[in-house]
């Protein structure tokens, strides 16, 4: 499990290595506090975000979830192939992620 702090207050982020996502819907397995949400945010395989697709863009996913696609402004799916993810957890823990058509 990927956890901040221990799912405290501290806001904890991790990047991925450059990944295929078959420009399909990033699936979470996530639990997260009261109070704390789980976000992610899309970019090129250089780190630059893609657009409709930042941490601010991000609908932010609350609750506990063991498969929720993660929504973003500029839609559902990976508008690219080669992305990484920078997860960002507030009081959260990640369990583990997926990419589906």
């Amino acid at each position: 499990a990927l956890a901040p702090s221990v799912g405290g207050t501290t806001i904890g982020r991790a990047v991925t290595k450059p990944e295929s996502s078959g420009k399909g819907h990033l699936m979470v397995n996530v639990l997260v506090r009261e109070g704390g949400e789980f976000r992610a945010e899309l970019t090129d395989e250089d780190g630059k975000v893609i657009p409709g697709f930042s941490a601010a863009e991000c609908l932010p996913v609350t609750g506990d979830h063991r498969q929720v696609a993660v929504q973003w402004k500029g839609g559902k799916e990976a508008p690219v192939d080669k992305v990484r993810i920078r997860l960002v957890l507030k009081q959260a823990f990640l369990y583990g992620y997926d990419w589906r058509k």
